[in-house]
């Protein structure tokens, strides 16, 4: 091999070993959290979501409006093909002699399979008990923070009831902790509040504090921003909240993930 050969080679033979390492390595993660074919689903319907909404918001996607308007057209298109129509077909076109073809759109069999496929492997995503009661009990391991707006009112961390049987009388708190939860991860000040004339924010959070006593992990991610407010340092994925719609039903409240009971 020559000098100048030997100069693009190696980097070449570089990147396909690194690249095939790290290939490997993502398949060898999605096969073992078994994630693969629901990420696959989720990928399929949001392209379907894309194309057909008459006004698709993919901003939680980081997708440009422009790009994602010119996507509608390609996903269409592998929905519904330009397909030949049929030589036994009336000629209903004057412009057209006996035996010509247009092009038709049809839905592609195969596509449309995979669309059905799709909505069956996110199925156990939406399979959510019918008693309010077992929801809790089903989502209670999911995530760190839950909280259930009914009567009594509820707060588990980590699956473990918070105050339990304090917190219909624990108004002013519980309001704080809700709307920090409802916003987890951004700044809450005290015009977020309710009634917020009437305590200081402060005070809100130094009664919460007594409630959180004995989960000293969660009152810690409750952060003093000073001089804005305080914020709930967990993210939104890691909090769900339910809210009793007055049927007894519960509904959740900003986590779209979750069918309304």
């Amino acid at each position: 091999m020559n000098l100048e050969r030997r100069k693009w080679f190696k980097p070449i033979v570089t990147c396909k070993t690194e690249t095939k390492r790290s290939l490997l390595a993502l398949t060898e993660t999605d096969e073992l959290k078994g994630t693969a074919r629901l990420r696959d689903a989720c990928v399929s319907l949001t392209l379907l979501y894309q194309a057909y909404a008459v006004h698709s918001h993919l901003d939680w996607l980081g997708a440009l409006t422009k790009q994602s308007e010119q996507n509608r057209f390609y996903v269409r298109w592998c929905i519904r093909r330009p397909m030949p129509s049929p030589k036994s077909a009336p000629n209903t076109n004057p412009g057209t002699a006996d035996g010509d073809t247009e092009p038709v759109s049809l839905c592609d069999p195969s596509t449309v399979r995979q669309v059905a496929l799709a909505l069956e492997d996110i199925r156990p995503l939406y399979e959510v008990p019918d008693d309010p009661d077992d929801l809790i009990d089903a989502l209670k391991p999911t995530v760190p923070l839950l909280l259930v707006d009914r009567s009594p009112r509820q707060v588990f961390w980590k699956g473990q009831p918070i105050a339990d049987g304090k917190w219909d009388s624990s108004e002013t708190q519980w309001n704080l902790l809700w709307t920090l939860a409802r916003s987890s991860g951004r700044i809450v000040d005290q015009g977020m509040l309710q009634r917020p004339e009437s305590q200081k924010m402060a005070s809100r959070r130094s009664r919460l504090a007594k409630l959180l006593a004995e989960t000293p992990e969660l009152d810690a991610r409750v952060s003093n921003q000073r001089g804005q407010g305080y914020r709930l340092d967990l993210s939104s994925e890691d909090v769900i909240l339910l809210q009793d719609d007055g049927t007894g039903r519960l509904n959740s409240v900003g986590a779209p993930s979750l069918r309304t009971l």
